[in-house]
């Protein structure tokens, strides 16, 4: 199934790119003073909180006939060791809902074995009644990484915190993961 293999690659690629950590949601008066900013998609098809502003990487993804663009979105916190990623693909085709939790687990798979990593706990989830899932996973250097994937229409979107200080940014990595939003 091609859109299985393209779901692998995806993640694969946006791994290659490095380690990603989360936020956590502050209220409107810590925001104002901090370095979180909500991040709008040059597309405003989805929004999130990243702790500074983001840079924008851009790979070309070609496969089986289709080609398109891999969108990453990182910033990185050397004084906190981690990182933090959004990223999407938009597939030239909608993937049927019978092929959903197969891609998702196809996606997961393809990003662990980039990584090195072994996975530590995964569960489904949703947002907006749009399915994905949410795991953990261990790094070969100790670290430890979150991770969801939403199918939402023909976009996946990815999400990702690495870090090696997770006991301290436990608020942090859950507010960034809980900050995503999309539109259609």
């Amino acid at each position: 199934m091609p859109y299985i293999r393209s779901l692998a690659v995806f993640t694969g690629v946006a791994m290659l790119m490095g380690t990603v950590p989360a936020l956590q949601w502050p209220d409107t008066a810590v925001l104002a003073q901090s370095v979180w900013r909500r991040f709008a998609s040059p597309d405003k098809k989805f929004s999130v909180l990243f702790p500074g502003a983001p840079i924008e990487v851009k790979q070309p993804i070609q496969e089986d006939g289709w080609q398109s663009t891999l969108y990453m979105y990182m910033v990185e916190r050397k004084q906190e060791s981690v990182l933090y990623m959004t990223a999407y693909i938009d597939y030239p085709f909608q993937f049927p809902s019978e092929a959903v939790p197969e891609g998702l687990a196809s996606g997961r798979e393809g990003m662990l074995a980039e990584r090195g990593a072994t996975l530590i706990s995964e569960q489904a989830i949703e947002l907006n009644g749009y399915p994905g899932t949410e795991f953990k996973y261990r790094l070969p250097d100790r670290s430890t990484g979150r991770a969801r994937l939403y199918l939402v229409n023909q976009r996946l979107y990815m999400l990702v915190v690495e870090t090696s200080k997770e006991q301290w940014l436990t608020k942090s990595i859950e507010g960034f993961l809980s900050s995503f939003q999309f539109s259609l």
